[in-house]
């Protein structure tokens, strides 16, 4: 199964994906949403995406906007993650 983390924290998004390879899973990565965007259109499709939802160039959001615009990405099932308590409200 794949997965894709987009998280701007290196330790955080290394440590997810350590995480995730050591329970069997094939893992990409990408610092921004506008990075992972592109890797979503190259690579084949993931079975999930764990996704950061404050980051540069890119937020997650706007990620999330992105992929709901193109019938092959909107069905990718999205988990959101975020250290900020007022995000949730916000989505």
């Amino acid at each position: 199964m794949r997965v894709l983390v987009v998280e701007d924290q290196a330790d955080i998004r290394d440590t997810l994906r350590d995480a995730l390879e050591d329970e069997g899973y094939v893992v990409a990565v990408a610092s921004n949403g506008a990075t992972a965007l592109d890797q979503l259109f190259r690579w084949t499709e993931p079975c999930v995406v764990v996704l950061d939802l404050i980051m540069p160039t890119m937020s997650g959001l706007e990620l999330l906007t992105a992929m709901g615009c193109d019938g092959r990405l909107a069905s990718i099932p999205v988990i959101a993650v975020t250290s900020d308590p007022s995000w949730p409200r916000r989505a």
